[in-house]
């Protein structure tokens, strides 16, 4: 997704949700989503930077996202 503060820069946004379902009986006990927009930084990639070297600077944001996102969820499922 492009930056509103930059239209030519990139992040990555991610949103997800989980469900903490009870094994024995299918009941779900918690529900939680996370929603990551993406950093606002001062180097944020154009679309080229996401891509080069077989997208390593993509893998990147996704990742940064992807693990805000488990520690949102975890502290709303669990409560850590």
């Amino acid at each position: 997704m492009y930056l509103l503060s930059s239209l030519s820069h990139y992040g990555v946004m991610l949103v997800a949700k989980a469900k903490l379902v009870d094994g024995a009986n299918a009941h779900v006990l918690r529900e939680a989503r996370c929603f990551i927009r993406p950093r606002n930084q001062s180097d944020a990639p154009t679309f080229t930077e996401l891509m080069e070297n077989d997208g390593i600077r993509l893998r990147v944001e996704a990742n940064f996202a992807t693990q805000a996102c488990v520690e949102a969820l975890k502290a709303s499922l669990v409560g850590d």
